[in-house]
């Protein structure tokens, strides 16, 4: 019978869940909790994306444009953030003209964010004091969490390592400390001449910054994260071993290609093998080791010499080459395993580029399950949105980036509004277009929804909000100037232009 104690003791140890991924056991009043703290192989990934680790140089190549087609099409277009309210004041549209450049600047960076974060498993943004955005290696980041909230970050430092000197960059909610730990003392001098703090230790500098915004200015965009998990993994990361499987299968697939490329001599039936083989010796021997250790010569056949072949006596001599069936059950095989990476990273073979021939209808239905996947993934790198009503603020995505940033930009110019924020991503595909296109003219009939929100669920236009403003501004000026050419022709002297149209102006 096991005792109490040793079912204790197995609680208390690590919880292994994946290769690479260790869960901490924490007590949190009378209940324990696994937490997983285990930070992702950055540089393993890196170099597995590119085609650099040992045992998928081939198999991996699938992986950056495999995270490039999901980012491409999550982002698509952009996506448009404005306020959150039905206020139209001067302020409000002046916030949103701002958010609307600001995203359009960054909209480059934000794609090649995500196409990191899908790859790598994590990635960082740094929204900077004057509202500019840095994207820091995610490997140079170190999180700290809440003792209390392990999902709740207190602290990220990023560390940067030069020739000279290295930067740990230390944000928290209360300020920032940067601190150099500097190599060359001359340099460290000449710093010390220009503001900076000695340390604690006596090659470090150190200075010191409020936060003024109350915010941690460091999101973290987490790929694929569990519950207990602080950290994301890769979007390929259960491939692994279908990647190193499909690798080794090619790389042999391919040499055995190679070898058999170049047919075999054959030499059949001869009664007497030494006589043929003197009879098409080259004037030079070959010395090898035999297993004894002692070396033999051997007779050298080169066929590359030889226009004729001499055959002795019931000889008979072909190229022997492998079979059809050789390549065919290979590429087979690996399009077997090539299916399972798409269906794993839910990547229709339409999307990835394959001809599909005569199964397009059924490339259309998979089309429909992977637009459900991109919005899913879509609400994913949203995060979750402020609520006034619940007294909720924005956490995580692009919720949590784009409070920050507007929290930031309202010190330095106070026009900018600080509210809850909504994000509007583009349609997916033509159908969604022709179904946005029915429903907004069967509720603009019945007069269910304004002309704004006619315009918005078009998707062809960024700000629906000028755009109707700018349509109803131009439809007054030409009524107004409909209006004055009518007004002039009827009060015109009737022997004047008596053969012109009186409204020929308008036109």
């Amino acid at each position: 019978m096991v005792a109490v104690s040793e079912v204790m003791d197995s609680i208390r140890e690590p919880v292994r869940e994946i290769i690479g991924r260790v869960a901490r056991q924490v007590q949190i009043w009378r209940g324990t909790v696994s937490i997983d703290k285990t930070v992702t192989d950055y540089l393993f990934w890196d170099k597995f994306r590119r085609g650099m680790l040992d045992g998928a140089r081939l198999a991996g190549l699938f992986a950056k444009p495999a995270s490039e087609i999901k980012a491409d099409w999550v982002i698509g277009d952009g996506f448009q953030v404005q306020l959150a309210t039905e206020d139209q004041s001067e302020a409000v549209t002046y916030t949103n003209g701002m958010i609307k450049r600001f995203v359009e600047r960054v909209k480059a960076t934000l794609l090649t964010m995500v196409t990191d974060y899908y790859g790598l498993g994590n990635q960082f943004v740094i929204v900077n004091a004057d509202g500019s955005l840095s994207i820091p290696s995610p490997d140079t980041v170190s999180m700290e969490y809440s003792e209390m909230d392990y999902r709740r970050a207190v602290k990220a430092t990023i560390t940067t390592r030069y020739e000279k000197f290295t930067v740990a960059d230390e944000y928290r909610d209360d300020g920032r400390t940067i601190t150099l730990t500097v190599l060359d003392r001359t340099l460290y001098e000449r710093l010390l001449g220009e503001g900076w703090t000695p340390g604690v230790k006596d090659n470090t500098l150190v200075q010191l910054y409020d936060n003024l915004i109350g915010r941690l200015p460091v999101v973290h965009f987490a790929n694929d994260r569990s519950a207990n998990e602080t950290h994301g993994r890769p979007m390929y990361e259960a491939l692994l071993s279908l990647f190193q499987r499909y690798d080794a299968a090619l790389e042999k697939s391919l040499d055995a290609a190679e070898i058999m490329a170049n047919p075999i001599p054959v030499f059949e039936g001869m009664e007497d093998v030494d006589e043929t083989i003197n009879a098409n010796a080259t004037p030079s021997t070959e010395q090898y080791q035999d297993e004894n250790g002692q070396f033999v010569n051997r007779v050298r056949i080169a066929f590359d010499r030889f226009a004729t072949i001499i055959i002795g006596k019931g000889g008979k001599f072909s190229f022997a080459s492998p079979t059809k069936g050789f390549t065919d059950d290979v590429k087979s095989l690996l399009k077997l395993l090539f299916l399972l990476v798409l269906e794993n990273l839910r990547i229709p073979e339409v999307v990835w580029g394959g001809e599909l021939g005569q199964a397009r209808a059924s490339a259309s239905e998979q089309m429909k399950t992977f637009y459900m996947h991109i919005n899913g993934r879509r609400m994913a790198l949203e995060g979750m949105s402020a609520d006034e009503s619940l007294g909720a603020s924005a956490q995580g995505g692009l919720h949590e980036l784009m409070d920050i940033w507007l929290r930031t930009v309202s010190l330095i110019d106070r026009r900018v509004q600080v509210m809850p924020l909504q994000i509007t991503w583009p349609p997916l595909g033509e159908a969604d277009d022709k179904q946005n296109l029915e429903w907004a003219n069967a509720l603009k009939d019945r007069s269910a929804i304004t002309t704004e929100t006619y315009v918005k669920m078009s998707g062809r236009v960024e700000d629906a909000t000028a755009e109707v403003a700018a349509a109803e501004a131009e439809a007054a000026t030409k009524q107004d100037a409909f209006d004055q050419a009518v007004n002039n022709a009827m009060n015109a002297d009737p022997g004047t232009n008596a053969n012109t149209d009186p409204l020929s102006a308008v036109a």
